[in-house]
């Protein structure tokens, strides 16, 4: 969980940063900038968590993977790596949009 952390921190830090940049925003724009600074923390919390529940997926597959009597749970670990990675794709793509809007805001302000 140090990752976790270390995530906290530099979103944090990125927040901090931004502030400064909306205060000359108007009151709706910066309100959509909040709201998308928001939406974009809760989603790197979310993504963090998924990226966990892969790693542990992967892991018990290797492990099950050369015991003969779990090859089957193996497979089934990997399956569900596989959609956690879908997951997180389509997580980092919303967090992709929503940085794409952020510019576009603090461009027209």
């Amino acid at each position: 969980m140090k990752n976790h952390r270390v995530i906290q921190m530099i979103l944090s830090f990125c927040c901090l940063l931004s502030s400064s940049l909306f205060a000359e925003a108007s009151s709706d724009c910066q309100n959509e900038l909040s709201q998308i600074n928001e939406e974009i923390i809760y989603l790197e919390e979310v993504k963090t968590r998924y990226l966990a529940l892969v790693l542990i997926h992967e892991e018990q597959a290797m492990r099950w993977q050369f015991d003969p009597h779990l090859k089957q749970e193996a497979r089934r670990s990997l399956k569900l790596a596989d959609s956690e990675r879908r997951v997180l794709q389509e997580i980092q793509e919303r967090i992709d949009r929503l940085c794409i809007r952020k510019d576009q805001l603090l461009k027209s302000s």
